[in-house]
């Protein structure tokens, strides 16, 4: 059997992988370049909150948390710090992007939000950050007002991004779809003044040290100064160099951030689910019509990670291993920007986002209710697990190859685990033929294609017409996972018949299939490690090598929870309170 040849310049595992990791903190952490837009809807009585340094209304547009600790964590350290906390009145429609949206560090965040805006994605020139972020919301809100796409408490009200945690840019506080429902001072009061200090805050610089000191002691800091893991290689492309900081550690008027600012990190791997997505109004970049952007992203990829023209890997390039090279095929995604997109595919999305909105504001009917995201994570439960075990258990086969008692056993664990996906989709055949084992039989494609439209069959038959976003959708999912049902079934019909063929009968023709076992052994892990490569769910790899404390959660840090002097390059554990 010939092995297979995986295309990776294909868009579907990337488009699926987007649409996977919607509202996601981890997977839009390790791929922070989002490329996806996709319309929200927050339901009534949902909190949102404000904190600010002053007592006065926030104006519009403004940044409101899904969480209180987000809020005073920004601005809790500051002196005279006020709480808006506000309450939705009625269900919101809003527009959320993916990937670190809302993340002022790094370059490529807030890619698709610029081409939107402005055609490109540098945008206006002599602006330091806190102004272009001004720019971006004011911009961001006025395009949808301007398009008829937003009113006064009615249409589509913000925008959600994502930092350490979700927040969004409200449009206009002035809309009834937004009610106050408290408004109260919460600075932390300092601690009595020393004896012989100055008036004022004079005091403030021994407190803020006797604070920073009490956090070092506790381990109540922001970041713990352990590691919990391996530093992420540099590969990963995981910026060092901070943009733009939240405000400096600690100076006499200034506090440090409060410790506690945690609460997304509890919530971990769940995502946000105060915000429902919308399967019909998926739009993103990675979508084939926008040709310019996928033709530059594959031609830088071929030299990079050693692609032929047709997308096929050529193996490790000079110097490099081939388990080096293959993470470097699963991380590929990290390094995708939006420099190439042309000024017109900018305004294709734009009237692409347009046309959908006004579509679901005003008929839904012509959404099939399908939810893409929650297909592509069942593919995903059901199917990452059984891989990697079949990747590990195929690694683990017998050092002497001469003990067939050991070789046996570990064969019959290799197909017990391949049967587990195939078990589905296969009915075994009546006839001892081992031809109908082959790749080529009736039996080979009558069973990969009904793995391949597993979740979609219903829309094969075409009684459903769905929308171009949903029909790229479709798309994604069948080529993804009819991509793991080729390669997986591709391997598990070569154990089928190497078990027949070693074990038909005779045990004494063990020692003769040794070679040729060997060799098939090693065939079925190339094949499953370049399906893995291929499918880049490298969210899924990462976490923190050592357990963590009861009160510590394992994350990697971002704008605004790190802090200028300590290193974004790798997954910590963090306690909180």
């Amino acid at each position: 059997m010939s092995p297979i040849r995986l295309n990776f310049s294909s868009a579907a595992p990337h488009i699926f992988h987007s649409t996977l990791s919607l509202l996601k903190q981890l997977p839009n952490t390790v791929f922070p370049n989002g490329h996806t837009v996709v319309p929200v809807v927050i339901p009534p009585l949902t909190l949102f909150h404000h904190a600010r340094r002053d007592a006065d209304a926030p104006s519009s547009p403004e940044w409101v948390a899904f969480d209180s600790d987000m809020s005073y964590g920004i601005m809790g350290g500051h002196r005279n710090v006020w709480m808006w906390t506000y309450q939705t009145a009625r269900p919101v429609r809003a527009l959320y992007f993916d990937g670190e949206s809302g993340n002022l560090q790094g370059l490529g965040q807030f890619d698709v939000q610029m081409l939107l805006l402005y055609g490109n994605v540098t945008g206006p020139s002599g602006m330091d950050d806190l102004k272009l972020e001004y720019e971006r919301a004011t911009g961001l809100c006025d395009w949808l007002a301007a398009a008829g796409l937003r009113g006064s408490g009615s249409g589509y009200e913000g925008v959600v991004r994502m930092n350490a945690g979700f927040e969004m840019i409200w449009c206009d506080f002035s809309s009834d779809s937004l009610k106050l429902v408290s408004r109260i001072n919460v600075t932390a009061p300092l601690l009595p003044e020393d004896e012989g200090a100055g008036d004022g805050d004079g005091g403030s610089e021994a407190t803020s040290a006797s604070l920073q000191a009490r956090d070092e002691v506790s381990g109540g800091g922001l970041l713990a100064q352990r590691t919990c893991a391996t530093p992420l290689p540099s590969s990963l492309g995981v910026t060092t160099t901070s943009a733009t900081t939240t405000r400096p550690r600690s100076t006499p008027n200034l506090p440090d951030m409060p410790p506690d600012w945690k609460d997304e990190l509890r919530r971990a791997g769940v995502g946000e689910t105060r915000a429902r997505l919308s399967g019909c109004g998926v739009l993103t970049f990675y979508s084939r019509k926008f040709a310019n952007q996928s033709f530059n992203r594959a031609l830088e990829e071929r030299q990079r990670l050693n692609l032929t023209d047709d997308g096929l890997w050529s193996g490790p390039g000079d110097g490099t291993n081939r388990t080096e090279a293959l993470t470097q095929l699963r991380r590929r995604r990290r390094f995708h920007h939006l420099e190439h997109a042309s000024q017109e595919e900018a305004r294709l999305m734009k009237k692409d986002i347009e046309m959908s909105l006004k579509m679901l504001m005003h008929d839904e009917s012509r959404c099939s209710g399908a939810d893409w995201s929650l297909i592509a994570s069942d593919i995903v439960r059901r199917t990452s697990g059984l891989l990697g075990d079949l990747e590990s258990f195929l690694a683990s086969a017998p050092k002497d190859w001469s003990d067939e008692r050991s070789v046996r056993e570990w064969l019959h664990g290799v197909r017990g685990r391949s049967h587990m996906f195939m078990v589905n989709f296969l009915q075994y055949p009546e006839t001892e033929d081992l031809s109908v084992w082959s790749t080529r039989s009736s039996l080979f494609n009558k069973t990969y294609s009904l793995c391949r439209s597993r979740y979609t069959a219903l829309l094969d038959e075409g009684t459903v017409l769905l929308m171009p976003e949903e029909a790229e959708q479709q798309w994604a999912v069948e080529e993804t996972f009819g991509t793991i049902c080729l390669v997986q079934l591709h391997v598990g019909f070569g154990i089928e018949r190497t078990w027949r063929e070693v074990f038909g009968g005779s045990y004494s023709k063990l020692s003769g299939s040794l070679p040729m076992l060997r060799e098939r052994s090693w065939s079925w892990s190339r094949q499953l490690s370049e399906l893995t490569a291929w499918l880049g769910w490298e969210d899924s790899n990462i976490r923190c090598k050592d357990v963590c404390a009861a009160n510590e959660r394992c994350y990697i840090p971002m704008w605004p929870i790190t802090r200028p002097e300590e290193s974004a390059n790798s997954p910590r554990s963090t306690p909180f309170q």
